[in-house]
């Protein structure tokens, strides 16, 4: 027999389907984007979280074959858990790895706005 869900199981449902992946999306190694700049177009900058109170900067560049990848720069800003909400998480696939530089290409069609 179904029995419908209890007004706090709702409630606890709810924010376990907004907590858990806000807290996921905000660990640190995520990558994250601009909300403004990425709903501006074009090729936006990509921050990672590095640790927890840092972001580090991913420029875009072109591939012979007009592909846009982002390379790591040494650029960084400060980041705190009261910005998240000017963010978009920003999927990304790790394309190359070598010491301190690394190219990703980011997902931008996976973004969820």
């Amino acid at each position: 027999m179904y029995r419908p869900f209890c007004g706090r199981c709702l409630i606890l449902i709810n924010i376990l389907l907004h907590v858990i992946p806000l807290f996921l999306f905000l660990q640190p190694r995520s990558f994250v984007v601009l909300k403004t700049e990425f709903d501006q177009g074009g090729d936006p900058p990509i921050w990672r979280i590095d640790g927890n109170s840092l972001l580090q900067k991913y420029m875009p560049f072109k591939e012979p074959d007009g592909t846009t990848l982002y390379k790591s720069t040494s650029v960084y800003s400060g980041w705190s858990i009261n910005s998240k909400d000017s963010y978009y998480p920003a999927p990304v696939v790790f394309k190359r790895q070598q010491r301190n530089d690394v190219i990703i290409q980011f997902e931008r069609s996976q973004v969820k706005t």
